[in-house]
């Protein structure tokens, strides 16, 4: 076996173990804390091994990085004043800040994004192969576990009359996500390549993430392919502009389920299972702080206990949906931090005719997404890191990149 074939097989195994320790973050195989230790230990090995193997290339996107490195000093802030309800919650910074440097700074200059989201889309595979097992023959029993492989509660119209799935994850959501993302990528590599088995990838993908009844995942899948389509076959312009359309509609539909009148109407027809009433409660939980905290939070709280107060009874313990309100527990500078980040990212590429259509289509989507699901870069989940690779490639070839080699590191060390 050849030097390069060993370092592509290594690759693709460490791709597939940061997927599957991010899916045990929020899985029914173990405690989330299983999956947030894995995921951390991961990113400190590839450093380390690349420290001493070889020049360690880190890219500096300067403007990704200023909106979230003022998001966690933020959350510093809070910890070091206590503003914070438990210890875990504490820590959370602490160990979710370096993931996503490593994720989007480190990775993309030593893995080809090609290798990624192959990787992507066969896991998405594999675990919507395992998923539909659970669904159309029986849940799968985990005796070394303890646990069983179950369906997820309830269906409804468009879906079929079965049981949401969900595979190895403890909510249909999330699976929903990663299969909208292997199933686009595996477009993408469709359209790229046009081969029989990128088209098997997209069939099992696309059939799971409908299997999920995740709408989010739709939406995730279906905006992204129209960013992709317009841009592979039109002009950035066109682009751009129905880019603009879609926030401007975005906007104006959100503001009018806030406030009533005048597009309210028109969507009673969609549930939006308890979402307007949760970022009401948001908002009005933010208005009720003092002045000093409506700029900059109460602090790394449980959201769905700063929110109770404004809920009705029936959606009691919930905690915030969307990545834009999630954020107001940081005060009003919170969303329009990660605002910066996210759209700030996708405006400066939205004109220009060289751009990563692949990551920039899915950065889009998800910024769409991030309206009704809480997705983020501060995160072990999967979609955490499906999000910081994203930024990672989109970033790559256009960003300050510095090398440093294993004899700087081995003398820091021997002071």
């Amino acid at each position: 076996m050849g030097r390069q074939a060993l370092r592509h097989i290594l690759t693709v195994c460490f791709l597939g173990l940061v997927l599957f320790t991010a899916s045990l973050s929020r899985s029914q195989l173990t405690p989330s804390f299983v999956g947030d230790i894995s995921l951390f230990v991961l990113c400190l090995l590839l450093v380390g091994v690349t420290f001493w193997n070889g020049n360690l290339q880190i890219q500096i996107p300067i403007s990704i990085l200023v909106p979230i490195g003022a998001l966690f000093a933020l959350a510093v802030l809070h910890v070091l004043f206590g503003n914070f309800d438990t210890p875990t919650l504490a820590v959370w910074p602490f160990y979710t800040m370096p993931i996503a440097i490593v994720l989007i700074t480190i990775v993309p200059t030593l893995i080809r994004q090609q290798t990624v989201f192959r990787v992507v889309s066969w896991f998405a595979a594999l675990l919507g192969i395992i998923g539909m097992f659970v669904i159309f023959v029986q849940p799968i029993p985990i005796p070394i576990l303890d646990v069983e492989l179950s369906r997820w509660s309830g269906a409804g119209v468009p879906f079929p009359a079965v049981a949401a799935m969900r595979s190895i994850e403890t909510n249909p959501n999330t699976s929903g996500i990663l299969f909208a993302v292997g199933a686009f990528s595996s477009l993408y590599n469709i359209l790229e390549r046009r081969n029989y088995e990128d088209g098997i990838l997209l069939f099992i993908t696309f059939i799971s993430l409908y299997l999920t009844q995740s709408r989010g995942g739709l939406v995730l899948f279906g905006i992204s392919t129209v960013i992709l389509l317009v841009y592979r076959y039109s002009t950035p312009q066109i682009g751009s502009a129905v880019i603009g359309f879609g926030v401007i509609s975005a906007v104006f539909l959100v503001v009018s389920l806030l406030i009533g009148p005048p597009l309210a109407p028109l969507v009673s027809f969609v549930s939006f299972t308890g979402r307007v009433e949760i970022w009401k409660a948001a908002i009005s939980a933010l208005s009720m702080e003092p002045t000093f905290n409506i700029l900059f939070g109460p602090g790394i709280i449980n959201t769905s206990t700063w929110i109770a107060p404004f809920l009705p009874g029936s959606l009691s313990g919930t905690s915030i949906h969307g990545s834009y309100f999630y954020l107001l527990r940081f005060g009003v500078l919170g969303p329009i931090l990660w605002i910066c980040a996210i759209w700030g990212t996708i405006a400066a590429r939205a004109t220009k005719s060289n751009i990563d259509q692949l990551s920039f289509s899915l950065l889009v989507g998800f910024a769409f997404l991030m309206i009704f699901e809480n997705v983020n870069v501060f995160g072990t989940d999967i979609t955490s890191v499906l999000l910081s690779l994203l930024l990672g490639y989109l970033y790559l070839g256009q960003s300050i990149q510095i090398s440093i080699p294993p004899e700087t590191i081995r003398k820091i060390l021997k002071r």
